[in-house]
């Protein structure tokens, strides 16, 4: 688990809307985005207002991050035998071992 918060006004008084600009180029974000059966790696981000009086809001934004890589180079074929001794016999070949998601 990874977080980086950062303070994007110092406290005080925030009346009507408030625009805040801000980039991810210094992030290392080492993983894609991926959402899975027993896995979800997860990108977001949080904007907490502290109030003196009630309950802080709390707002959160999801992104998703795709790294972007080349083709592989060295690709060859995979073959693979699944079966029963004597009873079932299954082979499957496929003509990459790697897949691109493009």
């Amino acid at each position: 688990f990874t977080s980086l918060v950062r303070e994007l006004e110092a406290p005080g008084s925030l009346d009507g809307e408030q625009v805040y600009q801000f980039d991810f180029s210094g992030v290392e974000k080492a993983y894609e985005s991926y959402i899975g059966i027993n896995l979800c790696v997860r990108y977001f981000v949080r904007a907490t207002v502290s109030r003196a009086y009630g309950s802080s809001v709390v707002q959160e934004q999801d992104f998703l991050v795709q790294i972007i890589q080349p083709p592989p180079e060295i690709n060859n074929s995979i073959k693979m035998e699944v079966g029963i001794e004597d009873c079932l016999h299954i082979e499957f070949e496929y003509a990459k071992s790697k897949f691109h998601l493009r």
